[in-house]
């Protein structure tokens, strides 16, 4: 991130925290340092301890050369050698920035390089040998392998990419990107739980070719999630009108016609394709780009909402103000990213989809009353930076309590749901598909709809302590749209808090 051009009215130039820790002194131990850190954490949670010597054996560099490429002594000159060492040791994506800047400044991965983007993909790689699973993945989707050593053995075997047809010309490569299907008039489904789901992300791609020899012009089409179709326009041989043909394409099919010619093709659609969605789930991570959002779901067995904004008022802070309320308490938490998609998905779809570690608040307060107590205090002990952060703080509390009261009063009015049963299911027994229990209770389906048509309108479930807990049809329809995920945390909170609305406290 660059300097700001703009003064202050001290007549400082603002520099961000991004830029200092991106432009500080690197030390020259600092990278060694950094890898033996991240190894010993490694070590700690991985069940087969892993050493130096056995990680430069993986990648296939003498141990006393990788000792020397860590020490920085011969400094490599090879990006993919510093990112083939983190991909071993399962970094996140920031860990594996901070490596390449500490390695002499090396260019963090950029979603803008098609290859870039397709290694954070892959990020984390959960095998015996990720760099080696990392290598495969690259090759068979037609980018160069990793070029890990200085002095490359020009007899190693190496796989090809695939070899573009000449037969084929390229003229025109279009890549769009939208959030659902009917997202421009709004959430098809009507529920807080599809707002801004990553799944919903779907990028569709769209190439065309012109077949140099018979001059017919084929038409590629692809998507996220995997989809593949070619429709060929091909030129009549008469003087009749052109006439159209539909060939289909499945990605592993050997005997569709001519699948090999267009696969280097298509092989590069998905790459555009892969690249614009990364840029779509970036834009979904940050509240910025949506001045404020909030939200709600089920967190320590209870009904979460939450609200985040970045502090526009003055953005070099870098701030971002997320506010809880759960169980009638109301806590305000301090972000130097944005927050709010950690706390919509979760620790586990939030790993699993951005490939990095949950933000840390910077500061947490309990109350309103605690800030206020901060900024009383201010007006003796502090500096005037500190005064007004504290002050912005208690603006945003401000601004942001109205939102989580207002929603939380809609979801007890049953006027917002977070999985909304009359959009989602036109008939309310399928909620009974949706957790799995249909052989529980009973459930008959229609010959002619296939919809189910009779079911129990109750059943008893034993928990691992012996309690029994009835569940009743209406409990099963009201923990749908409250967000329960299984039929096991729907009896556990039932058994706990006695009703299935209680969770609303």
């Amino acid at each position: 991130m660059s300097i700001d051009p703009s003064i202050n009215s001290n007549h400082e130039y603002s520099i961000t925290k991004d830029y200092l820790k991106a432009n500080k002194p690197i030390t020259k131990n600092g990278f060694k340092q950094f890898i033996n850190e991240k190894l010993k954490t490694y070590n700690e949670t991985s069940e087969v301890e892993l050493k130096t010597k056995t990680l430069s054996e993986r990648l296939g560099i003498s141990y006393e050369m990788f000792r020397k490429i860590l020490n920085k002594e011969k400094p490599t000159k090879k990006r993919d050698c510093i990112i083939a060492i983190c991909f071993e040791i399962q970094l996140e994506l920031n860990d594996i920035d901070e490596a390449l800047r500490l390695y002499n400044y090396m260019p963090a991965l950029n979603t803008a390089d098609p290859r870039d983007d397709f290694i954070m993909d892959q990020i984390p790689i959960l095998s015996p040998f990720p760099s080696k699973e990392l290598n495969e993945r690259l090759l068979q989707n037609g980018f160069p392998e990793l070029d890990i050593h200085d002095s490359r053995n020009k007899n190693r075997d190496s796989k090809q990419m695939p070899v573009i047809n000449p037969r084929y010309s390229e003229y025109e490569l279009k890549v769009s990107a939208h959030i659902g299907y009917e997202n421009y008039y709004g959430d098809q489904y009507n529920s807080l739980c599809t707002t801004y789901d990553p799944s919903q992300c779907l990028i569709t791609g769209k190439m065309a070719l012109l077949d140099a020899k018979t001059k017919d012009r084929i038409f590629l089409f692809a998507d996220s999630s995997g989809y593949r179709y070619a429709k060929a326009f091909r030129k009549d041989r008469t003087s009749r009108a052109g006439e159209k043909t539909k060939i289909k394409l499945n990605r592993l099919s050997e005997t569709v016609e001519n699948i090999d010619d267009y696969e280097s093709y298509f092989i590069r659609l998905e790459k555009a394709i892969s690249s614009e969605k990364r840029k779509l789930l970036h834009i979904l991570d940050d509240t910025k780009n949506y001045c404020s959002r909030v939200s709600a779901r089920i967190i320590d067995d209870s009904i979460t909402i939450f609200a985040e904004q970045f502090s526009y008022a003055i953005p070099e802070l870098e701030e971002y103000y997320l506010i809880a309320l759960s169980s009638g308490k109301c806590r305000l938490y301090v972000y130097d990213k944005s927050a709010f998609m950690a706390w919509y998905l979760g620790e586990a779809k939030y790993k699993s989809c951005y490939r990095t570690k949950l933000p840390v608040p910077v500061e947490t307060y309990e109350s309103i009353e605690e800030i206020q107590s901060e900024c009383e205090l201010d007006e003796y002990l502090s500096t005037i930076e500190k005064r007004l952060r504290n002050r912005i703080r208690l603006d945003a509390y401000k601004q942001l309590k109205p939102l989580v009261d207002k929603l939380y009063q809609e979801l007890k009015n049953r006027e917002v749901f977070i999985q909304n049963l009359e959009y989602i299911y036109e008939n309310p027994a399928e909620v009974l598909a949706y957790y799995k229990i249909e052989t529980d209770y009973e459930c008959k389906r229609d010959d002619d709809t296939g919809e189910i048509c009779d079911c129990l309108s109750s059943r008893e479930y034993s928990l691992p302590d012996g309690t029994v807990v009835m569940i009743t049809l209406d409990d099963l329809y009201r923990a749908f749209e409250l967000g329960f995920s299984d039929i096991q945390e729907i009896c556990r909170i039932k058994a706990k808090l006695s009703s299935i609305e209680a969770i609303l406290w």
